[in-house]
């Protein structure tokens, strides 16, 4: 799944907004023109360079450091809408969202605002509070997800984490004072989570921000084999890959059915065909520009995706919220929902979101958290494991 994704949770069925990183995980393919980036990262108040900041495209694994006077080059950034971020240890994370329309070279410039200095809540090597674990876990749990991904996944810094609850509400929020550092060794990558927002009330949990993907060696060939198995599956389904076959035209042979819902009761919808079947052709119309589609719905679209059965803790949480048996049909097939938040979705050619909050998602992709995430120049067709150690 894939600033990355703003998810909600209600009593009733799981909401995902999606945001960047619901783009094609083809974007980055080899025979899509490219542009350059360049720029300087500069201190907001002296204006002094900031050497060695990162600078890279949100949610993917594409990125660079300034060198010793604050100067960047990114090569290789495809065309079209693109969120740019630049990172810095003491600073305030800086991005800006950017039109490639054609190929060439594009000038940014990044001030970064000092960051305070906020120290963790407890040394790390003191035993962390209880209220403070307890916290941490139920974060994860809702962070990352409850996937058989999830457990492979580790949280590498949790002290940076900060945690309040309102007494009058029973809001539960998270803080983050740094960069989340995660290590996915289900799908091979160490991901960088600049956290903006994490709240959980009685009815409605949601979080976004933006990641920075680094890939990860294996140990050895079988965890090689096993991230390429694993990533694929994550890819397979998904709301990235939905996305690239409806711009490619191809969404039905791979493994999709497009159902029309009214705004009816929603849930009824993810443990069953609830509308009428939908040529998909009819959903993208040319945009305003040559590498834009237009994507138009009335009501909500429910994606269901035939190749795969969904995962029996997904089928099991979904049979308490429903207070019923879901049945054969939903768990034999993954089942999602989609609605628009306003009257068009403009994607790219490739099948990146012009706006990443322009699309909600609603079932089985909002169930896929974190821990599923891939970058969005993520291929299957050409995705490869680094050299074993």
């Amino acid at each position: 799944m894939r600033s990355m994704p703003k998810v909600q949770l209600t009593r009733t069925l799981w909401i995902l907004f999606i945001a960047g990183i619901a783009s094609s995980p083809c974007l980055f393919s080899q025979v899509l023109p490219r542009a350059v980036l360049k720029g300087h990262v500069r201190d907001d108040s002296t204006g002094a360079a900031l050497p060695l900041t990162n600078v890279f495209v949100a949610n993917s694994t594409l990125g660079t450091a300034a060198d010793s006077t604050g100067r960047f080059v990114l090569k290789d950034v495809p065309l079209g809408t693109q969120e740019v971020v630049a990172s810095m240890v003491g600073y305030e994370p800086r991005s800006l969202r950017i039109r490639l329309p054609e190929s060439g070279e594009y000038v940014l410039e990044f001030r970064l605002r000092p960051r305070p200095i906020s120290l963790p809540l407890f040394e790390v090597v003191e035993e962390a509070p209880v209220e403070w674990r307890t916290n941490l876990q139920r974060f994860l749990n809702s962070f990352l997800g409850s996937t058989q991904n999830a457990s492979a996944c580790t949280l590498l810094n949790p002290q940076v984490l900060d945690f309040t609850i309102d007494r009058e509400s029973g809001q539960f929020s998270a803080h983050a004072g740094a960069p989340l550092e995660i290590e996915n060794r289900a799908l091979g990558y160490h991901v960088q989570y600049f956290l903006k927002e994490f709240t959980e009330s009685r009815d409605v949990m949601s979080f976004f921000g933006t990641s920075k993907f680094e890939k990860l060696t294996p140990w050895n060939t079988e965890e090689a084999a096993r991230w390429r198995g694993n990533r694929l599956r994550a890819y397979r389904g998904s709301s990235q890959h939905f996305l690239a076959s409806l711009v490619r035209g191809n969404a039905r042979e791979e493994g999709f059915e497009v159902y029309g819902v009214a705004d009816v009761w929603y849930a009824q919808a993810l443990v069953r065909i609830a509308g009428n079947e939908i040529l998909l052709e009819r959903l993208i119309a040319p945009g305003n520009l040559p590498r834009e589609r237009r994507l138009s719905f009335p009501g909500w679209l429910q994606v269901v995706y035939t190749l795969e059965p969904a995962e029996q803790a997904y089928c099991d949480s979904l049979e308490r919220l429903l207070r019923r048996d879901v049945g054969p049909f939903s768990r034999s097939q993954q089942i999602s929902l989609i609605k628009m938040r306003g009257p068009v979705v403009v994607i790219e050619s490739n099948g990146l979101l012009a706006d990443p909050l322009s699309l909600t998602n609603y079932g089985y992709w909002a169930y896929e958290r974190t821990a599923e995430s891939l970058p969005v120049d993520y291929d299957p067709n050409t995705d490869r494991v680094e050299p074993v150690k």
